[in-house]
């Protein structure tokens, strides 16, 4: 598998694990107790280039790899779930225009993204619909040559920071009747709603937008009209699904990091923990789930950078890598016991981080149905085929 993994792969994941390790440390407890991101931090991961990442060179991006965008958020959330977090939502908005945006969007959109000079949201999610992208309710209806968008999103990332909202709303009825906006923050009828109270990654925005009577220009439109839901569908898949999964293998990793350093200094009955079988046992649980976690989302990432598409391993790495995670948490936990559950130890952090990886981009359940659909579908082409009922009639 690693011959997937080349010496660029290496000294981006290498360069920004150093760089958060010496710059992110240290403000971690802040950050969690005062539950904000410092702006100079946002303001150094865009001077970096990390917003940016995986936007072409052309638009003052890196144009890096999809593998390389994940590696980045990885490493980052290996120091700060928090800010892993906020660098991932940084990035996931930049999917709509980079894949479908026009050439005078993509123009003016991108190298601002890149930069940080903008930064965008993705607003699909609401109270009544969740993940049933169908089910949404923010009306956007033409009106000459605007569109005067109604309704509220709920549990957006940067709901609070971004500049700019790409925004999926109804024009119309039907699976054809979504379309994809571009709304600036400062437009009139668009503002923030009430910010969550996270249970994990405290200091990671997010919150409502509220859209009420807010004018949209046409050349604001994201794609043709009726063109939302494939680009939601996109968004979310290629990148929202991925960013997470990097998000939980970093604090996965961290968890399992903790642990060792825990097993080897701390001594019961005259011995080291790290000699115990019991602990040893829990050990192993926790590094294999890391080793499959990493190998089911490098897999997916090389399958995205290849073809361009991947849906069922990015569903795969993303149900794998937060179920994993979370066990790994519990297991660890055991092992630090009651010192576990200290703020002082960042066990339990880890597990109310991982909480807020569950969720967004889809829950583990609806992963399940989706695989289970795939499950299905593949049996039913499989034996189906000629060649399979030739082989029933022959056995008949």
């Amino acid at each position: 598998m690693f011959e997937l993994f080349n010496e660029k792969h290496q000294k981006i994941s290498n360069d920004i694990f150093e760089y958060a390790k010496t710059n992110f440390l240290s403000v971690r407890d802040k950050i969690e107790s005062e539950e904000i991101i410092p702006p100079a931090i946002y303001r150094n991961m865009a001077n970096l280039g990390w917003y940016g990442i995986a936007i072409p060179e052309i638009h003052q991006g890196m144009g890096a790899s999809h593998l390389s965008r994940f590696l980045a958020i990885e490493q980052v959330s290996r120091i700060s779930g928090a800010i892993g977090g906020a660098l991932q939502s940084a990035i996931l908005g930049t999917a709509m225009v980079q894949y479908y945006g026009s050439n005078t969007q993509q123009k003016k959109w991108l190298p601002r993204f890149a930069t940080g000079d903008d930064v965008i949201s993705i607003c699909i999610t609401e109270p009544d619909s969740g993940s049933h992208i169908l089910g949404m309710n923010t009306i956007a209806q033409r009106d000459g040559d605007d569109y005067v968008l109604n309704g509220l999103k709920c549990w957006i990332a940067n709901s609070h920071i971004a500049t700019v909202h790409g925004v999926i709303a109804r024009t119309s009825e039907g699976s054809n009747g979504l379309s994809a906006f571009l709304v600036e923050k400062d437009r009139v009828g668009v503002r923030p709603g009430r910010a969550n109270d996270n249970t994990g990654l405290r200091g990671f925005n997010l919150g409502e937008v509220i859209f009420e009577n807010c004018r949209v220009p046409v050349i604001n439109r994201i794609g043709v009209e009726g063109m939302g839901l494939e680009i939601a569908h996109k968004s979310i898949t290629c990148y929202g699904k991925t960013n997470l999964a990097a998000v939980a293998l970093g604090i996965h990793q961290a968890i399992l990091d903790a642990a060792l350093v825990y097993v080897r200094e701390r001594s019961i009955y005259g011995r080291p923990l790290s000699e115990l079988e019991s602990v040893r046992l829990k050990l192993g649980a926790v590094y294999k789930n890391v080793s499959l976690a990493r190998q089911t989302a490098y897999l997916a990432m090389n399958e995205l950078d290849r073809t361009g598409s991947a849906d069922e391993s990015i569903i795969l790495a993303k149900l794998v890598g937060t179920e994993l995670a979370f066990e790994s948490a519990k297991i660890t936990m055991d092992i630090f016991a009651a010192r576990g559950t200290s703020r002082s130890i960042p066990i339990e952090r880890y597990l109310r981080d991982l909480l807020m990886v569950f969720p967004p981009a889809g829950t583990s359940d609806i992963h399940q149905k989706r695989l289970a659909e795939i499950a299905l579908g593949n049996y039913v082409k499989k034996n189906t085929s000629p060649k399979f009922l030739r082989q029933i009639a022959e056995m008949a």
